[in-house]
């Protein structure tokens, strides 16, 4: 009597250069390229002629380029290299305060107008994801979850403030919080981080000045617009009535100030209105859900936290763009992702990208979007989504079902199976390693289990 076995179609979570490419995020992605750059030659033209236009391309170009090798690199590499980078980021962090280019008062650039603090971005992603998906269930505990996270965030921050550069340490400080979360810090922890930040920041604030100071032109601008000074003009004071032709608007001068860079989405809602700014959230909104929908369906928790760390670096840099623009935030400078003028910019997002395609290739199957990341509040798993959530192991037409787990006996009722144990309470038969590897692995394991079981029984009879 031959017992039936179920295959496993499984594919390994490393291989990224045997699955198949993101096509959607691809082509969300090239939109937002394209129209980034016509709009950086629209705004430019009449002030900077081609040049401008001319360094984004190749940036561009350098950009795909970066992206695609990033995309066919595995992306669990990137987790044994996790420290090595993040030295690096912060040699380079400090190798600014030291040698950089001052530029109105701050060290943000080497010459060349290369921003350190935009890789750091990255490194913080990487690295972070790493420690956190090293940690596992312990991240809750204060010992090996917060107070080790303190420090990797305050560290980078600390350096970001010395340039000064609020905005990116705003936005680290974001991604940082957000791994931290989806990975299973506590939250009564977070609160407690966050009542402990939140004075520190606003002393760095108040010490350094400019901040400060565009707060106040901030809200002078909301209270008396005529009265605000030039850096935080809104998308309200300079809706202009250009030429009713669309190639005439795209030529024509812009009472936008710094239209290609830091308020581009002011100069596209002057050039095209309100739809052409819509156009550009939709956008944001879309390639925000393909990002998201490739973390939660990463084949292993460090490929999950990766893909989290980006989408909230992207969301939160293109919101604080958009903000800034509208007038509903205080004004900062940072450039609207994958659009505004700026080489270090682009190239780190697309590098960033090439990670999230190599994430999705690496996927065993493609699943739906999930609709909750299993955000209860108290508990202490992982807040990922269940990997066996599209079912469980099929049933078998004929004879005694076993069960995958290792939980189930063999006296289980015909033609069902044993529910399938999501992320944080798997059985003790499942060890630390094979959760942090991740559905596929122990999908190939329990394949392998139930192989090795039918020849012994074979044999036997």
């Amino acid at each position: 009597m031959t017992a039936s076995r179920t295959r496993s179609t499984a594919k390994p979570i490393t291989a990224a250069s045997t699955g198949s490419w993101d096509y959607s995020m691809i082509a969300i992605v090239s939109m937002m390229l394209a129209f980034g750059l016509a709009l950086v030659f629209s705004a430019s033209y009449s002030q900077e002629g081609t040049d401008l236009f001319v360094r984004q391309a190749t940036w561009i170009v350098v950009g795909v380029a970066a992206a695609f090798i990033m995309a066919r690199i595995p992306y669990s590499i990137w987790r044994r290299l996790a420290v090595p980078i993040m030295m690096l980021a912060l040699g380079l962090l400090i190798a600014v305060l030291i040698v950089g280019v001052e530029i109105h008062g701050a060290k943000r650039t080497f010459k060349g107008s290369i921003q350190p603090g935009e890789f750091a971005k990255l490194a913080v992603v990487i690295y972070v994801a790493a420690w956190a998906a090293s940690k596992g269930q312990r991240l809750s505990e204060m010992q090996e979850g917060l107070i080790p996270f303190i420090i990797i965030m305050g560290i980078v921050t600390v350096l970001l403030v010395l340039e000064p550069s609020y905005s990116v340490a705003m936005i680290i400080i974001i991604i940082g919080v957000s791994i931290f979360f989806v990975a299973g810090g506590d939250i009564k922890q977070m609160v407690l981080l966050g009542l402990l930040a939140a004075p520190a920041l606003g002393l760095a604030l108040w010490k350094s000045g400019y901040p400060i100071q565009r707060i106040q032109n901030w809200w002078t601008n909301v209270n008396a617009p005529g009265q605000a000074a030039s850096d935080t003009l809104s998308i309200w004071q300079k809706q202009t009535s250009g030429p009713a032709n669309l190639l005439d608007r795209l030529v024509s001068p812009s009472a936008v100030p710094l239209s290609w860079s830091d308020y581009q989405f002011t100069f596209v809602a002057d050039k095209f209105g309100f739809i052409g700014a819509l156009l550009v959230v939709v956008l944001y909104a879309a390639l925000a859900y393909r990002l998201l929908a490739i973390a939660l369906n990463a084949p292993d928790r460090f490929g999950t936290f990766v893909a989290v760390g980006i989408t909230a670096w992207i969301v939160t840099q293109a919101l604080i763009h958009i903000g800034a623009s509208t007038n509903l935030t205080p004004t900062t400078g940072q450039p609207l992702p994958l659009m505004s003028y700026g080489g270090s910019d682009m190239l780190a997002c697309m590098m960033a990208l090439g990670i999230m395609q190599s994430i999705a290739r690496g996927t065993p199957a493609k699943k739906a979007l999930y609709a909750t990341l299993a955000l209860g509040g108290w508990n202490r798993r992982p807040r990922l989504p269940n990997p066996n959530r599209s079912g469980s192991a099929k049933a078998k037409p004929s004879g005694s079902s076993r069960s995958t787990t290792g939980t189930a006996k063999s006296g289980a009722k015909k033609g069902q199976s044993a529910p399938s144990p999501a992320y944080g309470h798997e059985t003790p038969a499942v060890s630390n390693d094979e959760l942090d590897r991740g559905p596929a692995w122990r999908k190939g394991s329990s394949a392998t289990k139930r192989k090795s079981r039918g020849s012994a029984g074979k044999k036997s009879t």
